[in-house]
């Protein structure tokens, strides 16, 4: 085991907190990018930094720290560098781990709702085969208007965020106006809706948040409906 004097003891013991925060912080980059943690480790990033910083002003003549600490240097240049780079990717909506998530997220929300509605539809079409000698009173038959269904007033279609039927609805609301529709903005759209929707939960404490799509002064408009827990 190398010897040191008591000088390089102290910097080899800050690079090795170093090297240990920086793993640390780089575990917790990756859960946040694979959406399991909801923010970015800053708090510990700026700790790093700082760490780095403080050990730029380190001198030693021993090969062994030197070489080390250049390695570890290296690292987090790489690290940092790769860290911007997909954060940049997030907030545009064009990081492709996250694309494929969505549609991966999509498919399966698609098949549960089909599946659910097939079932809706049995269970439909059961009590519809039962209900065929109902009798049906004589004043409906007539047109009473006392008997006679009134008309429901129309209530507001809530979709889940970033969901298929949200999109379907956005491009029906973007060709009613003869906007243009480009799937690479719908899918930028898709993952800012979602980080809409854990921003405004956090904010307010809501227990969901859903969307209504709406056509507003010549232009398709997206609005968010916070709901209680």
């Amino acid at each position: 085991m190398a010897r040191y004097g008591p000088e390089d003891q102290k910097i080899m013991e800050r690079l090795r907190e170093a090297e240990i925060l920086m793993k640390e912080v780089k575990n917790e980059f990756e859960l946040y990018f694979l959406q399991q943690v909801r923010r970015t480790p800053d708090r510990r990033a700026t700790e790093l930094k700082r760490m780095f910083l403080d050990l730029d002003s380190a001198r030693s003549t021993n090969t062994q720290i030197r070489f080390k600490k250049n390695s570890l240097k290296a690292t987090y240049g790489s690290l940092t560098r790769y860290w911007h780079r997909v954060l940049k990717q997030i907030e545009e909506g064009t990081y492709r781990r996250h694309i494929d998530m969505a549609d991966r997220r999509e498919k399966m929300r698609a098949e549960i709702q089909r599946q659910q509605q097939k079932q809706a539809d049995q269970t439909r079409g059961d009590e519809d085969a039962g209900s065929e000698e109902a009798e049906v009173p004589a004043a409906a038959l007539l047109g009473d208007a006392r008997t006679r269904p009134q008309p429901k007033k129309p209530q507001r279609q809530l979709y889940e965020p970033g969901s298929q039927e949200l999109m379907q609805a956005y491009v029906r609301a973007k060709r009613v106006t003869g906007e243009k529709v480009d799937n690479v903005e719908m899918r930028r759209l898709s993952l800012k809706i979602k980080q809409h929707a854990n921003a405004i939960m956090a904010r307010t404490g809501a227990g969901q948040v859903k969307f209504t799509v709406s056509v507003k002064d010549g232009q398709a408009k997206v609005t968010a409906v916070p709901l209680k827990k």
